[in-house]
């Protein structure tokens, strides 16, 4: 489905054809992938958004690094207070990081 020259696959919601909390089909653009050297692979984007949606308390969620990020652009998009949570944000976007290189840990 992807071609060849994209490294890390982008992230597409389930809503993100038909968004619910947007007038439009919405592609965030994010700029690189930071992670271990052994986590880098295709999945890496869907794997983070994955972790960040989870609800299963078995599940240890990174607080510091995507997550953090993904309350920011929730904050960015719905305001300081907003209620959506990280399934309102993922399922109705696209996200996509422009370098599609390991930039580092």
């Amino acid at each position: 489905m992807w071609s060849d020259s994209v490294k890390v696959h982008p992230w597409v919601g389930l809503n993100y054809e038909t968004p619910k909390h947007f007038l439009y089909k919405t592609l965030i653009f994010g700029e690189s992938n930071f992670t271990q050297s052994e986590k880098f692979t295709k999945k890496l984007v869907q794997e983070c958004v994955r972790n960040d949606l989870s609800t299963d308390p078995l599940v240890e969620r990174d607080t510091t690094g995507f997550s953090k990020f993904s309350t920011k652009i929730r904050r960015i998009l719905f305001g300081r207070e907003e209620k959506l949570g990280p399934e309102g944000l993922w399922q109705n976007i696209a996200f996509y990081n422009f370098v599609q290189s390991l930039v580092g840990d």
